[in-house]
């Protein structure tokens, strides 16, 4: 690690210690309870300071370390609003967390708010937005962007929008409309952040606002940096900031990060403790800076059994003939949802639940994989290594069924729920 690097983090700790402590001035019940005020910090770091506290600051009495075994305790996981909305579980390598209700109650009064009357509106990688029919929207023509959006429209929850467009914003975009309004949430990485933006200025009228769900102070080391040269961007595009709402945007904790923080020790999670911060800007000028470039997305084949989704790495290289999954962390299931894991790069398959393994033979489990889905391919397999593939593979599938506790993820049948 660079010492910039070194110094970000140790930055980012003492920070959060002061923050966390802070917030030790008002009582909390639980970890749970704790979490859900903070700006947004991963429970893993504000268990860590938890400890750091209770060694230092004896006037504390105890309560962080209370607070700390609070966090084991296991609680009931309630069913995630987005399945209740009829969308299908999101999977880790998507970087896709999802409004929480809260959230799409106060976009929509934003949209309302700036919106005239027969208006455009483009929601853009915003699910739970496009799935949620709010009848005052019915006066506004609503589109959406995403690449998700064939997956939409195929589930039927976004019958009530104008156009749903497939749209891949990590490459050169294609603006279809002009807008009024335009909302947002693109993955919280700085280059993702710039192509995003990028799109929304191209499509965005003179005039027009952009609702832009930022990360918070607590999301990770060198956050406020990175959001400084988002705006910095933003201006270059001719946004200009109005308006910061911080921490105002909850989103809903996805199972894989659930099954992250399980794996870490961490059960007493709220249901939406992830804080975003919520930027209003105003296109007030057109410009035309060049575009930074395409970003090439990874061939991951996507596979779904029911609700479980499972991501095979069609472009990895075969090592050898074996088709079994290997274990790379103990559990299998990957305790973290950093991009910033070395063990990632490991990875062949990894499933809705955060479970990750190495593989051989990537693209000769994923042939496998696709013939599992008719059933007369699963019985009488051919050769024993392939019958013990089969069977460790649906293991896996029914183990994640039973977590999910997702609407349509009660039947383990082959093909989609």
């Amino acid at each position: 690690m660079c010492p910039l690097a070194d110094s970000d983090q140790i930055e980012f700790e003492a920070w959060i210690e002061q923050t966390v402590a802070a917030a030790l001035e008002r009582p909390h019940a639980d970890f749970a309870s704790l979490t859900s005020t903070l700006p947004g910090i991963y429970p893993q770091e504000v268990l860590r300071a938890l400890y750091a506290l209770d060694g230092r600051r004896a006037q504390l009495n105890g309560v962080p370390a209370m607070l700390a075994v609070s966090a084991r305790h296991q609680i009931a996981v309630p069913r995630p609003p987005s399945g209740l909305l009829g969308l299908l579980p999101p999977h880790p390598l998507d970087f896709e967390w999802r409004f929480a209700p809260h959230a799409i109650d106060l976009l929509t009064d934003a949209v309302l708010g700036l919106t005239p009357r027969g208006a455009g509106v483009a929601l853009v990688g915003t699910p739970t937005l496009a799935a949620t029919r709010a009848p005052a929207m019915d006066v506004l023509a609503v589109d959406y962007y995403g690449m998700d959006a064939r997956t939409l429209a195929e589930l039927g929850v976004a019958a009530h929008l104008c156009n749903v467009y497939t749209a891949d914003l990590l490459q050169a975009p294609e603006v279809r409309e002009r807008y009024t309004t335009l909302v947002m949430d693109p993955p919280w990485y700085e280059e993702h952040v710039r192509r995003f933006l990028y799109f929304a200025a191209s499509a965005l009228r003179l005039g027009g606002h952009l609702l832009l769900a930022v990360g918070a102070s607590g999301t990770r080391p060198g956050i406020a940096g990175e959001n400084r040269r988002t705006l910095a961007w933003a201006e270059n595009l001719g946004l200009t900031l109005k308006n910061i709402r911080p921490g105002a945007l909850p989103y809903e904790t996805p199972p894989f990060e659930r099954n992250a923080l399980r794996a870490a020790g961490i059960l007493n999670v709220g249901a939406d403790w992830r804080r975003g911060d919520l930027w209003t800007l105003c296109k007030e000028t057109s410009r035309s800076p060049d575009w930074p470039g395409n970003i090439t997305r990874a061939p991951w084949k996507d596979f779904r059994f029911g609700a479980v989704r499972v991501r095979v790495d069609t472009g990895g290289e075969s090592i050898g003939p074996d088709p079994s999954l290997r274990s790379i962390v103990e559990g299998d299931v990957l305790p973290t949802v950093s991009r910033r894991d070395a063990r990632r790069a490991a990875v062949r398959v990894w499933t809705t639940g955060n479970r990750v393994f190495a593989c051989d033979a990537p693209l000769k489990f994923a042939s496998m994989v696709e013939a599992w889905h008719e059933p007369k391919n699963i019985r009488d397999l051919p050769h024993d290594v392939e019958q013990s593939a089969r069977d460790q593979f649906f293991s896996i599938i029914e183990r994640e069924r039973i977590e999910l506790a997702w609407p349509c993820g009660d039947a383990i049948d082959l093909g989609t729920c």
